[in-house]
């Protein structure tokens, strides 16, 4: 299947034509289903935008633009950029809707891929629990982790907030008071109305469900479903209790371009986040700098209390991060946001680059004894000696417990371990130190990592390469019915680097590697003069007893 491809390309510019109107995007992404996550800009009005898929017959408007949510409906206020999520039919073709009085649209395309999954009916007349409850779709997708958005149809006019999760989750997406904005909530108004939303399953492919009413009704279609290259990380990328109000950028521990999954969790106690989200780089305005409206875009989230969690999907730049823009935070904010790569579609290069990552985790424990401070209900704040040294007797011992589990998680990451951590490391992933220094063994041992991983084709030999560290020419050579040549110059530890390479071959594969040294003082060489003899007593030929001379080639098979 394919990988997630970011293209920001423009596929409509002009007025709103008030009906659902075709729009072939084959021509980019080909006449072929695929997942598309569109970008919406209105100039100088506000309004509200549906996009579907080609052919699709439900309105996601849902009769009503002020109450219609979901990854299909997008917009709200005039000069701000908004992304939904709808997949292409079988022709690349999609269909968009936008009132009349709308005179300055752009509609984006800005990135896609092939699914793995397609369409599929899921349940007829399902009635959702009240309580988190499962639904298993392994029928679909397999036992397996799975990333997929469906069509979820109001059957009976119960109109009632709705959510999905991954099943294991502890976090509550739908609470009593509400629920918050993003890409796995929906609120549909009225029967037969209609909205798309997110859901990801556990390794099992089952997922979870709740409602908000007793005895709510939908019927659940899947659009499409990713399962081969959607990789789970549930990572920790921010912890803190002040989040910026201003453009900020946030690690993700990627390293190239990639659709990012984000969990955003809120503990409240004096405000309420409400979090954009947009590439590294981007300097379009996703932001929503006045209060009180409708915010209808996959990218952002509004966090309730008392204690709530969203998701949102956000294209990352090529350097793997995002950037993150609270809107109405003002330092101090003593509310604890927490946010969680979930995971990422990513693009043809993400298996090497996230392997060979340099990102640590780039949180420090947080202030234990500020936080428990905080948290304090108010008659107990201030001046309260006794109050305040009962709690940081048991927080300086949190504390420091915290500390300690900080350095075990840094200490062990493959980039940051030395010495006796990294022959520990190693020896869990097969991969012997010999005499290698600790810079040396450490791109062995990424090396290792990235073999452990492999399918054998040919690109990710050229991916193990770059991770080695090999810089220079690569030469490969197929022949028939299955032998497979390659040959590389610029190599450290040539020899060491030939053993990764041919444990990486695939069963039944004749492979034969070929390398030059890295250090050309030592490699074979004529002399440049005509007549003369190379002056180079390492470089040229070789004596009787074998003490001078170039090392021609090295091979492995």
């Amino acid at each position: 299947m394919g990988y997630w491809v970011r293209t920001e390309q423009t596929i409509y510019s002009g007025a709103g034509l008030g009906a659902w109107t075709s729009l072939d995007i084959s021509s980019i992404v080909g006449a072929q289903r695929t997942a598309c996550v569109i970008g919406f800009h209105s100039a100088g009005f506000n309004t509200t935008g549906g996009i579907r898929e080609g052919g699709d017959t439900y309105d996601y408007l849902n009769l009503n633009f002020s109450t219609a949510h979901g990854t299909q409906v997008l917009g709200a206020r005039s000069l701000e950029w908004h992304i939904g999520l709808v997949s292409t039919n079988d022709l690349g073709v999609i269909e968009w809707n936008v009132p009349a009085g709308a005179t300055a649209l752009t509609i984006t395309l800005e990135g896609y891929w092939i699914p793995s999954h397609g369409d599929a009916l899921i349940n007829v007349s399902k009635t959702l629990p009240i309580v988190w409850g499962s639904e298993d779709i392994s029928a679909i997708v397999g036992a397996n982790r799975a990333f997929f958005h469906a069509r979820y149809v109001d059957y009976d006019g119960s109109t009632w907030p709705f959510a999905t999760r991954y099943k294991g989750s502890a976090q509550d997406y739908l609470s009593a008071a509400g629920y918050s904005k993003g890409v796995v909530n929906g609120d549909p108004n009225g029967a037969g109305t209609v909205e798309g939303v997110v859901g990801i399953t556990d390794h099992g492919g089952v997922y979870e469900l709740k409602s908000n009413a007793i005895n709510q009704r939908l019927h659940i279609l899947m659009n499409f479903a990713e399962v081969t290259n959607f990789t789970w990380t549930d990572q920790l990328i921010f912890l803190g209790s002040t989040v910026s109000n201003a453009w900020t950028s946030l690690p993700t521990g990627l390293t190239g371009s990639a659709l990012a999954i984000i969990e955003c969790n809120f503990t409240w106690v004096d405000k309420s986040p409400n979090l954009s989200f947009r590439r590294s780089g981007d300097t379009r305005t996703w932001e929503l700098p006045t209060a009180g409206t409708v915010r209808l875009s996959s990218n952002y989230c509004t966090l309730a209390p008392p204690n709530i969690s969203a998701v949102i999907i956000v294209p990352t730049g090529d350097d793997g991060k995002v950037e993150y823009f609270d809107r109405i935070a003002t330092p101090p904010n003593n509310s604890i946001v927490e946010m969680r790569l979930l995971g990422y579609i990513g693009a043809d290069t993400a298996a090497a680059d996230t392997l060979l990552e340099t990102w640590t985790p780039d949180i420090t424990a947080p202030d234990n004894n500020a936080l428990g401070a905080a948290r304090l209900i108010w008659q107990y704040r201030g001046d309260q000696p006794r109050i305040q040294a009962f709690l940081d007797a048991m927080l300086t011992q949190l504390q420091s417990i915290e500390d300690v589990s900080l350095d075990v998680l840094t200490g062990i990451w493959p980039l940051t371990a030395v010495g006796d951590q990294l022959d520990v490391l190693g020896r869990i992933v097969g991969q012997l130190r010999g005499d290698l220094d600790d810079g040396e063994y450490r791109v062995f041992i990424l090396g290792r990592i990235f073999v452990n991983h492999m399918n054998g084709t040919i690109q990710e030999f050229y991916d193990l390469l770059e991770i080695l560290g090999v810089t220079e020419q690569i030469h490969s050579d197929e022949a028939y019915p299955a032998f497979y040549r390659l040959d590389a110059t610029g190599c450290n530890h040539g020899k060491l680097m030939g053993e990764l390479v041919l444990d990486a071959a695939p069963a039944g594969v004749d492979l034969l590697w070929i390398y030059n040294d890295e250090d050309e003082d030592i490699s074979f060489a004529f002399s440049d003069t005509p007549g003369a003899d190379e002056v180079n007593a390492d470089g040229g030929f070789a004596n009787l007893l074998g003490t001078i001379g170039g090392l021609f080639s090295g091979s492995s098979a």
